[in-house]
């Protein structure tokens, strides 16, 4: 008779989680996964004069909260809340400014704070929060689990938990949210340790903690701890993160200690200025008592939109998804084109030459780079002062058959031109 010793039985639940781990990191890439993260990309990344300041709320779902926003493999953009009695309220909109709801079924949990991960074989993953098993009202536990799609529309829950931290976050890791760092690898935002040791209730105190941030190497399916100190001010809270076309990254928060929705900027995904603070929507305006849980995205038309949760005030909790749209400070999408009219790459699809044509209206430093579409830079065109004039800029090269991004930037703007090469 064979015996099977507990280090193991160790062992092999070792080896299948590293064996699971492995089939994540080696999925197949498909031509939708590699869409899907272009996309992903241009949908998080802003002009550092974007998403600073914002017009007049418009309601985007009634009756819903704690927005998440993220696209289907149809193109539609997916604007979803959770709403009271466990109802789950989902609506698409392909300009920010208008929204169709969706009322089938999903299969989705009712706690809807989190985002969404884009796989490289075209599958979507939902990294949501949940209650753990020893959650109290006095004593919060939360954790991270996971939904997959095939669509980005109807979610299948996943079996195991993603995350659960440890002791320095008093295992509460709430309202996550993920930023890809480089294909693989992604970085989860949450509010660790969310109520503080002091705090034993719902109710923002001093003890209230901030944002702490894990990674992942394998797609999301497992995670380690990176920073268990606050990146953010206490009582910052509800983090989201997008990209900047300067190369720095931009964190929004809730704050109960500015009133609002802030947003700060950093020169890495993890070390933004905290002494340097932009309120972009305050709390009292236009009716709203509170604004929380914000998610910023930039539509393919240009339009910046910033979506919250919010609360009427005097303990009504009546809950509306509102939207605002930004107002750039710097430039806006008109002047974008204004400045690099009829950028052109030729031929496309490519074989062995690249041909560029842009104008500047006025002298600027240009850089011109060739980026897979996870956002690996390929090569470094163009890095130079131009006087105003129209420019075309001719390359050759040796790259493999796939879509690449091009993007032209001068000191004031961006734009960006996918590529084609085929062999």
């Amino acid at each position: 008779m064979n015996t099977i010793s507990s280090v193991q039985i160790a062992i092999c639940m070792a080896l299948v989680g590293l064996c699971a781990a492995r089939e994540a990191t080696q999925a197949q890439t498909t031509a939708a996964g590699t869409a899907n993260l272009a996309r992903y990309r241009q949908m998080f990344t802003l002009a550092p004069g974007e998403g600073l300041d914002f017009r007049a709320d418009t309601v985007a779902l009634s009756g819903a909260a704690v927005p998440a926003v993220h696209f289907a493999s149809d193109g539609r953009v997916i604007v979803a809340g959770s709403g009271m009695g466990g109802r789950l309220f989902t609506a698409t909109s392909n300009n920010g400014t208008s929204y169709t709801r969706l009322t089938a079924t999903n299969g989705l949990s009712s706690i809807n704070d989190g985002s969404v991960i884009y796989l490289p074989d075209g599958r979507f993953r939902y990294m949501v929060q949940e209650t753990s098993p020893t959650n109290t009202m006095t004593k919060p536990r939360l954790r991270i689990a996971s939904f997959i799609s095939t669509d980005g529309l109807l979610w299948t829950k996943e079996s195991g938990v993603r995350y659960q931290p440890g002791i320095a976050d008093d295992s509460v890791s709430g309202v996550p949210y993920c930023l890809q760092v480089q294909d693989s690898v992604w970085r989860l935002y949450y509010a660790g340790d969310l109520f503080g040791n002091t705090a034993k209730t719902m109710t923002p105190v001093p003890g209230f903690n901030g944002v702490r941030t894990a990674i992942s190497r394998d797609w999301g399916v497992t995670w380690t701890a990176e920073i268990t100190k606050n990146i953010s001010r206490e009582a910052d809270i509800d983090p989201h993160v997008v990209y900047l076309s300067n190369g720095k990254f931009r964190m929004y928060v809730r704050s109960a200690r500015s009133g609002g929705i802030i947003a700060m900027d950093g020169d890495s995904p993890t070390n933004f200025d905290t002494t340097k603070i932009t309120t972009v929507l305050k709390d009292g305006t236009n009716g709203i008592a509170m604004r929380f849980d914000p998610f910023v995205v930039k539509y393919p038309n240009g339009n910046v939109v910033c979506y919250a949760g919010t609360d009427g005030g005097a303990g009504s909790m009546s809950q509306n998804v509102v939207a605002v749209s930004s107002i750039p400070r710097a430039t806006s999408v008109q002047s974008i084109y204004a400045e690099t009219v009829g950028l052109v790459s030729t031929p496309n699809p490519s074989a062995e030459t690249i041909r560029v044509q842009f104008t500047l209206t006025k002298p600027e430093r240009v850089s011109l780079k060739l980026y897979t579409v996870l956002g690996v830079e390929v090569a470094s065109l163009l890095d130079t002062e131009l006087s105003a004039g129209e420019y075309m800029q001719t390359f050759s090269h040796h790259l493999p058959q796939g879509s690449y991004l091009l993007r032209l930037q001068t000191n004031t703007s961006f734009t960006t031109r996918t590529v084609q090469v085929l062999r």
